[in-house]
């Protein structure tokens, strides 16, 4: 051994341990990783030869060949024919900033215990507050769900349909699934058309970003204001140009999409939401007359809810009354039997149709083939018009004990209620005197949480806004929507008796 390699050895005098469970050469490569890293081993220095440095920390050649080998692999360390082993000159210049730096993150904790605490942080800062009551338009009555008819649906589907429940679903959703979604269209709803033109998919949101990618970038949408603010929020994530337009009680201005010719007009019509007004039927039709001639614009028609109509006969869906092929009918399962189905349809016309089996087929279905299936017998065996019909019943005794709760305040003649004819929630109408805000604070401190118009209203339209949005602005009254599907009578009245007290020293 040389003066030189003895220098070398000096550097790199280490104790491995043969009783580790990491390997002796993984140990060797660690602690040469670590020492060319930091600059122990300058890049260009000549590592001491496998016999040299095997001799001195006491282990075999084939450790040492072995790690070496893998310093080579990794790229820090490469050999000269002849000459032997030696750091990678090309190395990266170390940082040795980074010594403190992360000497001081260890001292703070793993990586992981830190977003630990910063996670915890969040959830705590988002959990809501302890409530007697929650007027909620978001929910419905789990409880009566059918569970037993379910999972006997579900048994069967497991039993009979052997290797096809395994089967990827196709892009468009199951085949008979999609059948039985369109004899209900055609019985409920008064629409014609062929289960080909249906796609299933995980819930309206994941329909809506597909129905923008089909339809395009750069599009213009027409939404209602007031309105669903999710959609809004999906619009701007995709860049698309968002253009609000008001609602009046008859659903969305008619003549302000003259001006703005937006490519697609997105509304809920059966049901508005939140205001809970629906559109006539002249309103409809003028609205699919503005919009027909129009290459390639289209309607979005969200019929979120309307299988719960208590008084009257349904008004028929835009999409009945469409000779040609403009609007897109988008439905739901989530508010007639529950939201974590996530199992919502789309109507296409039959063009883009075309357009979507040519671009889009590549996505896979996003709905469990056995809840597709079992949702099919469900359908064709009766069970789902036997539930709606229930639901409707269950749904109608809510609403008017809600409704005779009202009736009884001190102050029933300064408020109105609105919106009770369709849907899960109603609308109550306060003077224009009393702050939107204040009512919702007063019902927060005796433990109600109702949402006021307001969130869900553009009142402080972007700047940005493309001038073809719709300038003029309604003056509203304070409103509050009541959401009362997953609450029991007796909860509903035991409610509005405290927003009784809470509210009777604002209306006067």
């Amino acid at each position: 051994m040389n003066i030189r390699e003895k220098r070398q050895i000096k550097l790199l005098t280490w104790t491995l341990d043969p009783g580790s469970q990491v390997p002796m050469y993984e140990q060797l490569c660690q602690l040469l990783r670590r020492e060319i890293q930091t600059h122990v081993l300058p890049p260009g220095k000549r590592l001491p030869s496998k016999r040299v440095l095997a001799a001195h920390l006491g282990v075999s050649t084939i450790t040492v060949e072995n790690a070496y080998s893998q310093l080579v692999a990794e790229g820090q360390v490469e050999t000269l024919l002849r000459r032997g082993y030696f750091v990678r000159k090309s190395y990266e210049p170390f940082d040795k900033s980074f010594l403190k730096k992360q000497a001081k993150l260890e001292k703070s904790g793993p990586l992981i215990d830190r977003y630990k605490t910063a996670w915890q942080r969040e959830r705590e800062a988002q959990k809501p507050p302890v409530l007697a009551c929650d007027f909620s338009t978001n929910r419905v009555d789990t409880a009566s769900f059918p569970f037993t008819i379910w999972a006997r649906l579900s048994r069967q589907v497991l039993q009979e349909e052997g290797r096809d429940l395994l089967e990827v679903s196709p892009p468009q959703g199951d085949e008979r699934l999609r059948a039985s979604i369109a004899r209900h269209l055609q019985t409920y709803r008064g629409m014609s058309c062929d289960p080909e033109q249906i796609i299933i998919g995980a819930g309206s949101e994941y329909l809506f970003s597909l129905i923008i990618q089909l339809l395009g970038p750069g599009r213009h949408y027409a939404i209602e204001d007031p309105g669903y603010v999710k959609i809004s929020r999906i619009l701007e994530k995709h860049k698309a140009q968002v253009l609000r337009f008001e609602v009046d009680r008859h659903g969305m201005f008619i003549h302000p999409l003259e001006l703005a010719k937006p490519d697609v007009i997105y509304l809920t019509p059966s049901h508005q939401f939140p205001t809970g007004v629906v559109m006539p039927l002249k309103r409809r039709e003028n609205l699919l007359h503005r919009i027909n001639g129009f290459y390639d614009h289209y309607i979005i028609e969200d019929d979120y809810d309307s299988e719960f109509r208590f008084s009257g006969r349904p008004i028929p869906a835009l999409h009945s009354l469409d000779q040609q092929g403009q609007v897109i009918y988008l439905g739901t399962f989530s508010k007639s039997l529950a939201p974590s189905l996530r199992i919502s349809y789309l109507v296409l016309p039959p063009q883009l149709l075309l357009r979507y089996r040519q671009e889009l087929m590549f996505y896979a279905s996003t709905v469990s083939r056995l809840e597709q299936m079992t949702l099919a017998r469900f359908i064709d065996g009766g069970y789902f018009e036997h539930h709606l019909n229930k639901m409707r019943r269950i749904y109608r005794e809510r609403r008017d004990a809600l409704i005779a709760a009202i009736e009884a305040w001190q102050f029933r003649s300064k408020i109105e209620i609105n919106g009770i004819e369709t849907g899960l929630h109603l609308v109550v109408v306060f003077p224009a005197e009393i702050g939107e805000e204040a009512l919702v604070t007063a019902a927060a401190k005796v433990g109600i949480r109702v949402h006021g118009l307001f969130e869900y209203t553009w009142d402080n339209p972007n700047p940005e806004t493309p001038p073809r949005a719709a300038s003029r602005r309604l003056v509203r009254p304070p409103t509050l929507i009541l959401g009362y599907a997953h609450l029991t009578p007796e909860e509903l009245v035991a409610a509005a008796e405290r927003l009784h007290q809470a509210w009777a020293g604002l209306v006067h």
